[in-house]
């Protein structure tokens, strides 16, 4: 939500007495806490040590090179040096710790060489554990708090760090495998439909709230873990035909592997079975709208070019599904957003070609 339009969807709290004192509480803790403990004030990038480096395939060409760094005068607070005599006794202990550190991903990817014999060689960014990096968010704590794309650049002086760090034991960590230290990193790189995905986000809120409607994002990119949670919240509360029509034979599938209980099927097909995963869809809420006002959304999602799908498709909706220009409740859903209606949302695929 915008700056600009964040107490717009507060005026009907606001008119409550108590709800007006908590909310004014509430922001006089925000400030403090922007003031005094925001780590990141006035950063717009930093340094960091590099504490592991992720080999790179010739196969993967179009990679971003993966590091584990420990932002210097950031990481202190929370997580030991991985290199403290403390670790000496624990085997593993040092792997674990680096493991903990956030991933970086490099600003371009690689070059691949091929040489005279046709071998294929990454040139790769002649990065080294212990090397010093610039490192920044594609999207900012400036952004609502968010922290997204840890991106990083090779620094031109030296790859002494300015701290004391105790670095002696990076080397021969990484002569140990350093992919190890990288399962779970926990994000992947921003890729182009994620930067698109922001820009039509930007553009629907504008038109949105242009019309003194609220808009409200409930939903963006997703792991699998999420996907699958989502999908068995639609199980859950409305039940299997739902899944079934929503997602088609795959929904007959996935319904098929959760009443089977079998976990890793389910995951296989819940792994493709959404834009969701791939950063290019985003859902927004709906209960907060009329029958008459949730047409008008639909059709501001329409004229931006974009797929829509009013959900849920079972007993909430006259019309429901894939771009639906007219609809309204049915007659015996007495509560938006409860009953049939729960969970009711505008699911919208953003074309990958947003803007260009």
């Amino acid at each position: 939500m915008a700056i600009s339009n964040f107490f717009t969807a507060f005026y009907s709290a606001l008119s409550d007495p108590a709800a007006y004192y908590s909310f004014q509480k509430e922001m006089n803790t925000k400030a403090v806490e922007d003031l005094y403990l925001n780590t990141f004030k006035g950063k717009f990038s930093f340094e960091s040590v590099v504490l592991a480096v992720l080999p790179q395939s010739v196969d993967s060409t179009t990679a971003q090179q993966s590091i584990r760094v420990r932002p210097l005068e950031l990481h202190d607070l929370f997580l030991p040096e991985p290199c403290n005599k403390f670790f000496d006794s624990v085997p593993g202990a040092r792997e674990a710790i680096i493991s903990m550190h956030p991933v970086a991903y490099s600003k371009e990817a690689p070059t691949r060489l091929t040489v005279n014999n046709g071998e294929s060689k990454i040139l790769g960014m002649s990065i080294r554990p212990g090397d010093i990096v610039k490192c920044y968010f594609v999207v900012g704590p400036s952004d609502q708090g968010k922290l997204r794309g840890l991106t990083f650049e090779p620094m031109t002086r030296g790859s002494l760090p300015r701290s004391n760090m105790n670095l002696r034991c990076l080397t021969s960590i990484a002569t140990q495998g350093a992919a190890a230290m990288f399962g779970g990193g926990g994000y992947e790189p921003v890729n182009e439909y994620q930067k698109v995905l922001k820009r039509f986000e930007v553009d629907l809120e504008n038109k949105i709230v242009s019309l003194g409607l609220p808009f409200h994002v409930t939903s963006r990119t997703r792991t699998v873990n999420q996907q699958m949670k989502a999908i068995m919240t639609k199980y859950t509360n409305n039940g299997r035909d739902e899944i079934v029509k929503t997602y088609g034979e795959r929904g007959k599938k996935m319904v098929a592997a959760i009443e089977a209980n079998n976990s890793a099927e389910f995951r296989k097909l819940a792994s493709k079975s959404s834009k969701h995963l791939k950063g290019a869809a985003i859902d927004i809420r709906t209960w907060h709208y009329s029958d008459k006002q949730v047409n008008t959304v639909l059709k501001v999602i329409r004229d931006l070019g974009a797929r829509s799908i009013l959900e849920p498709i079972g007993d909430c909706w006259e019309n429901s599904g894939e771009n639906v220009t007219q609809t309204k409740r049915k007659s015996n859903n007495k509560k938006r957003g409860e009953g049939n209606c729960y969970g009711e949302h505008i699911h919208i695929d953003v074309p990958k070609d947003y803007g260009k």
